[in-house]
């Protein structure tokens, strides 16, 4: 069985060469509770549980997150999640959890969750979509890849994007992880757009698989990180020299390309199940 390279670096030859449903009205400066996952890992009988909150308060510590697991309407288990790590000055907080529990397989579960604060006093709310567990399947968390990017006049860049995966059955289970990239581009001037009409690899698939990050391999909590290197090529269209060595080639166009790009990412098990998340934007610009 192939098993996915441990450190990979993507050049790409042209031009940058689960669901939740709010349970309150929440205001744009509210904490916001979104990114709701779990899975059961049926060899140990443990419930794996993760949320992110949004517009999180400063005195985080006076709060915490609550959730219920939920088979139709009776609650199994409740617990809080533990405050893992920051994102973005602590605008963005996630919170992991992992519990004892023995599910009954193709039975649908759900859960929901709440932000308190000190007084106990529901600040916030989500739930998750139904799902059944006992399931194998590799599932797509979450991923990483800026809004934005901009482009150097000269020089090249490296951009980093990340997918965040649980599979029970371990890391190593996973055979394929690739994206494909929709893009609306052109030149800085408007001339040469580039339109794509569906996702595709428009080099070599080969520069689209996505690399696990070898330091999460013995992760506890059935979270895995894949990572792909994107070479950024520069407003001024110039070929990428290496030690003397033109490793890309000067652009056709004349110039780095920016405009609209929607990724799209699979993964995929050596029972060939798999997970897909698409309409990820990012827009490139000057």
């Amino acid at each position: 069985m192939p098993v996915i390279r441990k450190i990979v670096w993507l050049i790409l030859i042209f031009y940058f060469s689960g669901c939740t449903n709010s349970l309150e009205n929440n205001d744009s400066n509210n904490p916001i509770i979104e990114n709701i996952y779990f899975n059961y890992d049926g060899n140990e009988s443990r419930v794996y549980i993760s949320c992110d909150l949004f517009n999180s308060p400063n005195n985080i510590d006076d709060y915490s997150i609550v959730f219920e697991l939920h088979q139709s309407s009776e609650t199994l288990l409740q617990n809080s999640l533990v405050r893992q790590f920051e994102v973005s000055n602590g605008s963005i907080i996630s919170y992991w959890g992992s519990f004892d529990l023995e599910v009954e397989s193709n039975k649908l579960y759900f859960l929901k969750v709440y932000f308190l604060d000190e007084s106990g006093i529901t600040i916030s709310s989500s739930r998750s979509s139904s799902k059944l567990l006992g399931n194998s399947a590799p599932e797509i968390i979450s991923v990483n890849v800026p809004l934005s990017f901009s482009l150097d006049p000269t020089d090249w860049q490296n951009l980093i994007i990340k997918l965040f995966y649980c599979d029970t059955d371990g890391w190593d289970d996973l055979i394929q992880a690739e994206y494909y990239v929709k893009r609306n581009w052109s030149c800085l001037d408007g001339s040469s757009p580039v339109i794509d009409s569906d996702y595709n690899q428009f080099s070599s698939s080969q520069l689209f698989q996505m690399a696990i990050n070898s330091s999460n391999i013995n992760s506890s909590d059935c979270t895995y990180e894949l990572n792909a290197i994107l070479q950024m090529r520069p407003l001024d269209g110039s070929a990428l020299i290496e030690n003397g060595e033109e490793i890309i080639p000067e652009s056709q166009y004349g110039c780095g390309m920016v405009g609209e790009t929607l990724f799209k990412f699979i993964i995929r098990d050596s029972k060939g199940q798999s997970s897909t998340i698409d309409n990820i934007k990012m827009v490139i610009t000057e």
